[in-house]
């Protein structure tokens, strides 16, 4: 008296994908039969309801439909279509070559960091400005080169650690510790003399130790130049 319960329907989702899958089929194998079969096969209206084919029921599987009607059996074999694949990736390398000369190039030269530049004019370490100077004790030795370490910004945790100057944010951003305040306003614009104070002040105190207080230094020179900014920064920016 055992009762055998029917198998349970299958999920939503398999059946609207079955049926959205043979609604597609069906519809490419009506346009495809409409397309190549004779036109008794498919009559006009104004033919007679006698000469229409009876179809019976359509066959899906394995990518083919066989339409089977009532009188002629006819089968029209819909070939799926290949997915259109993006062309393959194209890897462009450019290279700059080499640095050549028409000749065998010599030059003798030297390579120091822009903070080590550090001068009378300068504020806990060397600065752009810094350059000119050294470039014209290079040029009196009869040095030719003048390579310096990276100066691009670093500024990442705000402490010591951003002063390895291989870390560079931006190839375009240059570090604000080689920022020379008092040309900040620009050529022929000196600041006010209590800016000017308190930088020489800053300056003595930062440029008094042997090794330079990078992270006193970031301090003091990004609040001067935000002040520096706010007050004549419209000079520059508004033209």
């Amino acid at each position: 008296n055992s009762q055998v319960s029917p198998p349970p329907p299958p999920p939503p989702s398999s059946l609207s994908s079955r049926s959205v899958a043979t609604s597609a089929v069906t519809n490419a194998a009506a346009v495809v039969a409409s397309k190549n079969a004779p036109s008794s096969t498919f009559p006009s209206p104004s033919s007679s309801s006698e000469e229409a084919p009876d179809l019976a029921h359509a066959h899906i599987g394995n990518g083919n439909i066989s339409s089977i009607p009532g009188k002629k059996t006819e089968q029209v074999v819909v070939e799926a279509e290949q997915p259109s694949l993006p062309p393959p990736p194209v890897l462009i390398v450019k290279d700059d070559g080499y640095f050549r000369r028409a000749h065998l190039w010599r030059g003798a030269g030297v390579a120091i960091p822009v903070f080590s530049l550090r001068t009378n004019d300068s504020v806990g370490g060397g600065e752009f400005l810094d350059l000119i100077p050294t470039a014209r004790l290079a040029a009196k030795c009869g040095f030719c080169v003048v390579q310096v370490l990276p100066v691009n910004d670093t500024s990442v945790y705000g402490d010591w650690q951003d002063s390895y100057p291989y870390s560079a944010l931006s190839v375009h951003a240059l570090h604000p510790q080689y920022l020379a305040l008092r040309a900040l306003r620009g050529e022929n614009r000196p600041l006010p003399a209590d800016l000017q104070a308190e930088i020489a002040a800053a300056a003595a105190r930062l440029n008094s130790g042997i090794h330079m207080d990078y992270e006193g230094t970031m301090r003091f020179k990004m609040d001067m130049a935000r002040r520096i900014f706010l007050q004549f920064g419209h000079e520059t920016v508004g033209g």
